[in-house]
């Protein structure tokens, strides 16, 4: 492995709910999704923002896509948050070995880096675990509009509405 690094995982609030009760960071996606022997991955970056990457998408009633900004995650989703940690303690790779030891077909990995850099993205920002994460090798963090402040793993850091979010419900269109 390579020196240790701190690395997050950006996500909305509404998220949360999930992991706070489950205890863990799950891979992704599920392996009935995966191609091949490509194996599921949980994603960290170095990256000090939220990247673009990790945007959450909606479809508005027009029927186009649109990729939520910071604030409109703050605003429909609960909040903005991070889970940070070390690299080391939850074995994670750099993008340069993930993308191998990931199996991670070559059509799908320049897919995710042609993408990465049209939104100004540095791949060599990535990290991935190829095992769930417990939530207690992470610090969770959660946007002020200004910086980051570190709350506790609860229902009650989550904004009111995302503690009743229910992921898999919203999901299913």
């Amino acid at each position: 492995m390579c020196n240790e690094t701190i690395v997050m995982h950006y996500l909305p609030g509404a998220y949360l709910k999930e992991i706070i009760e489950c205890g863990y960071l799950d891979v992704t996606p599920k392996k009935e999704n995966l191609r091949g022997k490509e194996k599921p991955i949980a994603w960290f970056t170095t990256s000090e923002v939220y990247p673009p990457t990790a945007y959450k998408p909606v479809v508005l009633s027009d029927g186009t896509q649109h990729m939520l900004t910071n604030l409109e995650m703050h605003e429909l989703l609960g909040g903005v948050f991070r889970l940070a940690g070390s690299n080391k303690t939850m074995k994670c790779y750099p993008w340069s070995i993930l993308k191998t030891v990931a199996k991670i077909p070559t059509k799908l990995r320049k897919g995710l880096v042609g993408y990465a850099k049209s939104v100004g993205e540095k791949p060599s920002d990535w990290y991935g675990s190829l095992e769930r994460v417990e939530i207690g090798m992470l610090l969770l963090q959660k946007w002020n509009g200004t910086g980051w402040d570190t709350v506790p793993f609860s229902l009650d850091s989550v904004n009111p509405i995302a503690a009743r979010f229910d992921r898999q419900s919203a999901h299913k269109h």
